[in-house]
């Protein structure tokens, strides 16, 4: 992946793996705005989870 492409975007992946011909990817943390991107950059069959969730305000 793009480690810096991704820093630069706060985006911190800590694995990832391949689940029934998708690519999992385990980030740190991640909302919408971060899933949203991922997928664009790498595909719409991109499953992103996280091991943080984010609060709401």
């Amino acid at each position: 992946m793009d480690q810096d492409v991704l820093e630069a975007r706060g985006i911190v992946v800590l694995g990832s793996s391949i689940l029934r011909g998708s690519v999992v990817v385990i980030a740190a943390a991640a909302g919408p705005e971060e899933v949203d991107f991922l997928k664009e950059r790498y595909g719409p069959l991109l499953m992103v989870t996280s091991w943080l969730r984010l609060l709401d305000d």
